[in-house]
């Protein structure tokens, strides 16, 4: 195993010789393409956590903790469960695309269900 590995990594050298190239214009979309997901990351960051930062400044700590634990016990069971509703149903929406009607009539049959589902958790929070 160890012979063979050392024939590999010594035929392998001799086959391909990686260089030290860089083009900025053969990356330059994925940069600008990360650029506005940092950004959009940044901006969803400071929106998600401002309230709590304002509210601490405001009325002290002890309000904000309390605050942000009522936010995230609200927030986190949707936040967990939509993505995975996304994921499933997002395929068959893409089947379904050029039929505006049948896309229209499920949509609405997919509001209702998160509804049904998300409501339940977010009743037990009053």
């Amino acid at each position: 195993s160890a012979v063979r590995t050392l024939l590999f990594g010594f035929l392998g050298r001799k086959i391909y010789r990686p260089g030290l190239h860089f083009s900025l214009a053969s990356v330059s979309s994925n940069l600008r393409f990360g650029a506005w997901l940092t950004a959009d990351s940044i901006i969803n960051y400071v929106n998600t956590n401002l309230s709590t930062l304002v509210l601490a400044r405001i009325l002290g700590a002890s309000v904000a903790g309390g605050y942000n634990l009522a936010y995230n016990v609200a927030v986190v069971p949707p936040m967990k469960l939509n993505p995975i509703i996304t994921r499933v149903l997002f395929p068959a929406f893409a089947k379904i695309q050029d039929d505006t009607e049948k896309l229209r009539v499920n949509f609405y049959k997919l509001l209702s269900v998160v509804g049904i589902i998300n409501f339940p958790v977010l009743l037990g929070l009053m």
